[in-house]
């Protein structure tokens, strides 16, 4: 009898702590880059959270099929989360929504004869290569972690999240500026930069399953 008394004041009290703390805020960084997250509270199992996350990124010399580009990463989002706390603690089951978009611009000007598809071109011949990847405009997120911002004793909370982002297959675009005004020469371009695509179309697959690893300090009220 006095197990269950125990229990049922450890549950009670558990139940308390966690419906306290209510709302809450964090800020963490990581592969997606610097997030900023709201918590609501709904019960003491359930949590919405609101998240922007913040990832711009200068690359330079990425060789693509032998084609050194500079890339521009911007995968700057806004989230909607349901986090699911199975023990009313800091363990989470988090499913989610991010909209906004997710990009990869590239560009590229050969100082010397450079493969296009499968025929070679002279620097005068192709000019510049601008063009790049879109990923569309919403991303879905499945993970797990542990974050105690409305789920602590204490007001400071650290949050610790791991998932998986997954995204639309990429839409291609590219295209040479400023090279050949022969337009039988540009029309062998044209034809080459198709191929071209069709490969960065397979290059950049891989970003369409993004891992999102955070860590994190979180406060709750």
């Amino acid at each position: 009898m006095k197990r269950l008394g125990f229990a049922v004041a450890a549950s009670a009290i558990a139940l308390i702590a966690s419906a306290s703390a209510g709302i809450g805020a964090d800020l963490s960084v990581g592969s997606p880059g610097v997030t900023a997250n709201a918590h609501f509270q709904v019960t003491p199992f359930i949590t919405l959270r609101g998240a922007y996350n913040f990832f711009e990124y200068e690359l330079e010399d990425q060789d693509y099929d032998g084609i050194v580009y500079d890339a521009d990463l911007d995968f700057t989002q806004f989230g909607g989360f349901v986090d699911v706390h199975p023990f009313m603690n800091g363990l989470t089951i988090t499913g989610g929504l991010l909209t906004g978009g997710r990009s990869l611009d590239l560009s590229a000007t050969p100082t010397e004869d450079v493969e296009i598809g499968d025929e070679t071109f002279s620097p005068d011949e192709v000019g510049s290569l601008v063009g790049g990847a879109d990923f569309g405009d919403t991303s879905y997120y499945a993970g797990v972690g542990w974050d105690t911002t409305t789920h602590g004793l204490m007001p400071i909370a650290f949050v610790l999240r791991v998932g998986l982002l997954m995204t639309d297959s990429p839409t291609i675009a590219l295209n040479n500026v400023g090279g050949t005004l022969d337009p039988l020469i540009q029309a062998e371009i044209d034809a080459e930069l198709e191929k071209e695509r069709e490969q960065l179309t397979s290059d950049f697959e891989e970003f369409e399953f993004f891992p999102m690893i955070s860590i994190g300090i979180g406060i709750g009220f």
